[in-house]
C-alpha cells in the first residue's frame, strides 16, 4: 500500500502531500547544495531523493520529524525549491494517519496547553483598543524584567495598548496537528477581531510567523521594529561585541533583522555577523522539536552555531533560541535584555529564570495586567 494512500487519509491532506512531493520531484535537481549544510539531509538524502523514497514506500512520513523545518535548504537552493513545505505536509499526513508518535512531545504539548489554559491566558483589552502586545509564552516567564520594561515602553508609544497572554499553538502546527491547530488558533483570531483588535505586536519569532500566516484580518508588527523606529541614530559603538543570531522564522524578514541590530547598536554594542546569518541563518537546534526524537541531530546544529560565535556573547531575538544556546554553554542573551538592561545582562546580574520560576513569573505578569489594564 502506498505511504500516501488517500483511502486511509484525509483527502485534503493527501492531496497537499501529493502536490508537495510532485513539486519537489519536478524542481529539485539533486545538486546537493542544501545537503552540504544540513545534517538531516545528509542522513536521508536530498529532497528529490526523499520524495522518491516516500513515493516508493522505502521510508515513511515519520522521517520528517527529524527535519527542523528551519528553511535553510530553501535559502540555499539555486532553484528556489521549498522542501520544508514537503516535510510539514509529511508530518501532517503522519498525524492524520495515526502513525505519528506524540509521546516524545508530551512535555512540549503540556507547555502549550498551559499557555492556553484559564490559569495562564488573559486578554487585557481596554475599551477602544485596536493594538495589543502578544508577548508569547517564553519571554514573560524567562525574562520578567525585560517584559516589564517592554510593556512600559510600549504603553508610552501606544497609550491605549492591550496585552494578550495566550499560546499561538505553533508547537502543534509544526508537529503536524493541523486540525487541532486550526481550531485553537482560529478561536484566538476570532476573539481578537471581535474585540476590535486590528494590530498585533509580537516579540516571539514563532508567534510572528504564525500570525502572519494565519491571522487574516490582523496586521502584524514586531516590537523590535516599533522600538527601533522610536530610536534616533545609533551612537558610536563601544569595543564590546556580540554575535547576532537570527531566528529561523525571521530568515526572510530583513526589516525585523535590521531592527534587532539597531536595538543593539543604540546600546553601543558592536554586532558581529556569524558565517551563517540573515537569510542563511542556521537553526539553534530547537527547530521542529527535533531534539525530542533525535538529540544528536539537534546538538549538531547547536554545536555548529556555538563554533561560529568565536567566544563572543550571543544576542537572539528569540527566547527559545537563547535558552537552547545557553543550555549548550553559550553566553546567550535576548535582544530585549541587552536593549533594556545591557550592563546587568552582560555582567550576569540579570539572568533568565528557570522552568518553575518561569511559571510564577507569568502568573505575576498576568496579575499585574489585571490591575493595570481594564
Amino acid at each position: 500500500m502506498s505511504s500516501i494512500d488517500p483511502i486511509r487519509q484525509n483527502p485534503a491532506l493527501a492531496d497537499e502531500l501529493s502536490k508537495e512531493l510532485d513539486t519537489v520531484r519536478e524542481t529539485c535537481t539533486s545538486c546537493g547544495a542544501c545537503v552540504k549544510h544540513c545534517a538531516f539531509l545528509n542522513k536521508y538524502g536530498d529532497p528529490f531523493t526523499i520524495a522518491g523514497r516516500l513515493r516508493s514506500g522505502s521510508i515513511t512520513e515519520a522521517v520528517a520529524f527529524e527535519c527542523s523545518l528551519c528553511g535553510l535548504c530553501e535559502a540555499i537552493c539555486p532553484q528556489g525549491v521549498q522542501p520544508a513545505r514537503m516535510f510539514l505536509a509529511m508530518r501532517r499526513s503522519a498525524v492524520d494517519k495515526g502513525v505519528a508518535e506524540m509521546k516524545p512531545y508530551r512535555r512540549l504539548l503540556s507547555y502549550e496547553a498551559r499557555g492556553h489554559s484559564r490559569l495562564f491566558a488573559h486578554y487585557a483589552i481596554p475599551q477602544g483598543c485596536d493594538t495589543v502586545l502578544f508577548p508569547g509564552c517564553t519571554l514573560p516567564g524567562t525574562r520578567p524584567a525585560a517584559t516589564a520594561a517592554l510593556t512600559a515602553r510600549l504603553h508610552e508609544l501606544v497609550p491605549n495598548l492591550g496585552v494578550v497572554l495566550d499560546c499561538c499553538h505553533k508547537p502543534s502546527h509544526d508537529l503536524g496537528r493541523q486540525e487541532f491547530f486550526a481550531m485553537r488558533f482560529g478561536a484566538i483570531r476570532e476573539r481578537l477581531l471581535k474585540a476590535g483588535v486590528s494590530t498585533i505586536l509580537t516579540a516571539c519569532p514563532n508567534c510572528t510567523k504564525t500570525f502572519r500566516a494565519y491571522g487574516d484580518g490582523l496586521e502584524i508588527r514586531t516590537v523590535y521594529e516599533l522600538l527601533a523606529d522610536a530610536e534616533g541614530p545609533a551612537p558610536e559603538r563601544s569595543a564590546v561585541e556580540v554575535m547576532v543570531h537570527d531566528p529561523c522564522p525571521f530568515r526572510h524578514d530583513e526589516p525585523v533583522r535590521a531592527a534587532s541590530r539597531k536595538l543593539l547598536e543604540v546600546r553601543r554594542l558592536g554586532v558581529h555577523e556569524p558565517k551563517r546569518t540573515g537569510r542563511r541563518t542556521q537553526c539553534c537546534g530547537e527547530g521542529g522539536s527535533v531534539g525530542c526524537v533525535d538529540a544528536a541531530l539537534a546538538d549538531n546544529w547547536t554545536s555548529s552555531r556555538l563554533e561560529q560565535s568565536e567566544g563572543l556573547p550571543i544576542a537572539a531575538s528569540c527566547a527559545g533560541c537563547a535558552a537552547m544556546l545557553r543550555r549548550a554553554g553559550a553566553d546567550a542573551h535576548h535582544v530585549l535584555d541587552l536593549y533594556f538592561h545591557p550592563v546587568e545582562t552582560l555582567s550576569g546580574t540579570i539572568k533568565p529564570s528557570g522552568f518553575l520560576a518561569g511559571y510564577l513569573n507569568r502568573l505575576r505578569y498576568k496579575k499585574k495586567l489585571k490591575k493595570t489594564i481594564r
